[in-house]
């Protein structure tokens, strides 16, 4: 996570290049807009109608006619579809745009259309267009929104009112459009069958829409020359959300400006891979606990490899970032050199590490924009001997550390690097041996101003492989070489982070992975004869259970008990949501629902 990275360009589109919460909340896309990346950890891209390889596409039918513009910076590559280097046909890789307007910032896409042009097969002619789009998981992935309810958003135009159409992009139709140029013109096989929706959105403030959702698309449908039969929808394998603008629909429309915003999916939450939700409060520390460093002995910065902790900022990569107190600058190493104070550690007398920092300007690293940085870290090798710490020999499995958070950043992150991150002296130029910015890390949440225990195993540890031309290298635990926690985050964010205690375990610590579809094996439901039951497993002691209809209204509510039972009777048919709040016998909140199809 040192900078944000685009993936790997997908046929037929050009992603930007500059630089999560509890179960069942609604789901918020982006809340920020300050780079490309949204909050399913994924990209924003622009598409236009000057990309496609069928024999119908504009490069084939007709390359000499003027192809539709998106109005933004950009840079040309070849587009070698498919990974075919022969395919040297120019194509455009656009620059993210957000505006802000008072203090909420937007995605936005300004953009002329081209000329029409008759296709060389079937003799009609193809409308231009363009789009925006947002990726909820990794190329050639997909992510499961089954139980979400609806996607909510607002638009708004510049110049006329437009006809925009919100697409919802699935794996299998995703995967037509992955195919060659032969399959793409083949009967039922068009690359633009993805399920959608037409909106009117006019000038002025922002419009808010909800598109419904059920298994079968809901307020979704392919387009009128598609079957569903041939194009079947698939809520468990959605890819990417996306809103285009055609010119078939737009007659009048030369040019204009589409605006986005507050992008939802309503009864869905995003859990991330790269989150560890499992902090706890203040606890033990464990018997068989390894010493790294606890900042109490003189010097406090000295850890049990004889190496010293230090701050870092973004000012190597030419960033302005700044550590406001905790750290300040030497003026004969260049380096930020820690200051330590009294009574600063998790139990209140100890001393601890403790940063107050300030989010400056976002960098621009060649074609990526990073996002600002600060952080705190300690090596465990040494460059000159090229002796690096074997993890593996001496039974480490898990890192053990106190932290804590405040202010407007999220999340912290740890960042452990080993001999492909890091030069020695015989290897002096060499780092980012995984790709620019790659690293296995993991992300932790916001304390709020509580001091937490982590003990993560270090399998556990996740790397951006997604990344253009990020390697999946495993960690080489026979060589680390340092620790770093850092955040990261939008131009003027501030807080505080506080890092005490770190140890190493060596007991084999469960890999904990908090999904919905686990959780909703605590309770089954059954509906038959207008009767709703709900049957929860002996590990839920109390609770509340809900039945919301498709709008999220709550049209009924009891407590919770092994069996609850619903009339259905005077319920119309239709779909709706189960949701129940609960706690188990260990008082931890377990929150669950699901689907209910009501026919009558």
């Amino acid at each position: 996570m040192k900078a944000f990275r685009s993936i790997l360009l997908i046929a037929g589109i050009q992603l930007f290049f500059t630089a999560s919460g509890t179960v069942l909340a609604d789901q918020i896309i982006d809340d920020e807009f300050d780079d490309n990346e949204n909050n399913f950890e994924y990209y924003w891209y622009y598409f236009d109608d000057n990309a496609g390889v069928g024999y119908n596409d504009r490069p084939q039918s007709a390359p000499e006619s003027k192809p539709s513009e998106i109005l933004v910076p950009f840079t040309e590559r070849p587009r070698e579809f498919d990974g075919d280097k022969s395919d040297t046909f120019k194509v455009k890789e656009y620059e993210f745009k957000t505006e802000i307007y008072g203090s909420n910032s937007f995605a936005t896409m300004p953009f002329l259309f081209g000329d029409e042009f008759e296709v060389v097969n079937g003799g009609w002619d193809m409308m231009p267009f363009v789009g925006t789009g947002t990726m909820l998981a990794a190329d050639g992935k997909s992510i499961d929104l089954s139980g979400a309810t609806k996607i909510r958003f607002k638009l708004k135009s510049r110049v006329k009112d437009l006809s925009v159409r919100f697409k919802m992009q699935t794996f299998e139709i995703d995967s037509i459009s992955a195919g060659n140029a032969e399959e793409l013109d083949a009967e039922n096989n068009n690359p633009f069958g993805y399920y959608g929706k037409n909106v009117t959105v006019t000038t002025g403030g922002f419009q808010e829409f909800e598109i419904n959702l059920d298994d079968d698309g809901g307020d979704l449908s392919p387009p009128d020359w598609a079957t569903k039969s041939a194009l079947p929808f698939n809520l468990k394998r959605v890819t990417k959300l996306a809103w285009e603008v055609n010119k078939g629909d737009n007659s009048t429309v030369t040019g204009d400006t589409l605006d986005i915003d507050a992008i939802e999916v309503i009864a869905y939450t995003y859990n991330s891979p790269r989150l560890w939700k499992k902090t706890v409060p203040m606890t033990p520390l464990p018997e068989e606990a390894v010493l790294f460093s606890n900042f109490d002995n003189n010097p406090p910065a000295k850890n049990t490899f004889g190496k010293y902790w230090y701050a870092y900022n973004d000012a190597s990569v030419g960033g302005n970032s700044a550590i406001l107190s905790g750290a300040a600058l030497n003026d004969q190493t260049n380096l930020l050199d820690l200051n330590w104070k009294a009574q600063s550690g998790s139990t209140g007398s100890d001393t601890g590490l403790e940063i107050h920092y300030q989010i400056g300007d976002p960098v621009m690293q060649g074609q990526i924009k990073v996002r600002g940085f600060v952080g705190v870290g300690c090596n465990t090798y040494d460059s000159t001997t090229e002796k690096y710490w074997d993890v593996k020999d001496a039974g480490i499995k898990n890192i053990y550390f106190h932290y804590i958070t405040d202010g407007d950043i999220p999340y912290l992150t740890l960042e452990i690097s080993d001999i492909n991150d890091v030069a020695d002296k015989s290897n002096p130029e060499r780092k980012d041996g995984r790709g620019s910015g790659v690293v296995w890390y993991k992300n932790f949440p916001h304390t709020s101003g509580k001091w937490v225990v982590v003990e993560l195993p270090l399998d556990s540890l996740y790397i951006n492989s997604h990344w253009k031309d990020a390697k999946d290298t495993p960690l080489d635990l026979t060589k680390i070489a340092k620790l770093q926690w850092k955040v990261q985050g939008a131009e003027g964010k501030s807080g505080a982070v506080g890092i005490d205690n770190v140890y190493f375990t060596k007991t084999a610590l469960p890999v904990v992975r908090r999904s919905r579809i686990n959780e909703n094996k605590l309770f089954q439901k059954t509906y038959s004869n207008g009767q709703l039951r709900i049957t929860v497993s002996k590990s839920i002691k109390k609770g509340t259970v809900r039945l919301f209809n498709s709008n999220g209204t709550m049209i009924a509510t009891k407590a919770l008990t092994s069996t609850t039972m619903f009339s259905t009777v005077k319920i119309s048919s239709g779909c709706y949501i189960i949701k129940i709040d609960a706690e188990n016998v260990n008082r931890q909140v377990v929150r669950m629902q699901s689907p209910l199809f009501i026919v009558k």
